[in-house]
């Protein structure tokens, strides 16, 4: 999987992106309205298992700006049950340092077409945190609808809803 925005590589990660992405999902600012930083070895044993295995459909990819090489956050998908709903999460985070240059929604939006395009999915999701404007604003960037909100084990969240029908 590899896909290309005017400024973004979408990719599948690399032995070479662990300590870039260890600090991502690290960072408590990056994190907080996910729960906290996540624990650094299970994050780089999670990068070492994608870098090292088969491609997959259902994934994380890293992001990299075109021009430096430069690692600039996550993109991609995960399987969650929601509601008693078996969904596909839209899953983005970008390094700190590079907030509100627009690269979640454009990584964002990259994704989705290739949702739609080569996955062939009628529908994913995006959980995200009330308090969380600006990945709102992704969301609703996308074409995604507000869809209500959901109880989670740490908090209620709103759910966005992307479907191909909202694509047409």
């Amino acid at each position: 999987m590899r896909l290309e925005t005017d400024r973004l590589l979408i990719r599948k990660d690399t032995v070479e992106d662990i300590d870039a992405v260890v600090a991502l999902w690290s960072d408590p600012d990056v994190m907080r309205y996910m729960w906290g930083p996540r624990d650094p070895e299970r994050v780089r044993k999670a990068v070492i298992d994608s870098a090292q295995g088969e491609d997959e459909d259902i994934a994380i990819w890293s992001v990299e700006e075109k021009g430096s090489g430069e690692f600039v956050g996550d993109c991609g998908f995960i399987r969650k049950e929601i509601a008693g709903r078996d969904e596909i999460e839209l899953v983005y985070l970008v390094v700190r340092k590079h907030w509100g240059r627009g690269i979640a929604t454009e990584a964002a939006s990259a994704v989705r077409d290739y949702a739609f395009r080569d996955l062939d999915l009628d529908r994913f999701v995006a959980m995200v945190h009330p308090e969380n404007a600006a990945s709102c604003r992704v969301a609703e960037k996308i074409g995604m609808a507000y869809d209500g909100i959901v109880e989670r084990p740490k908090a209620a969240m709103r759910l966005y809803v992307a479907t191909r029908r909202s694509r047409r």
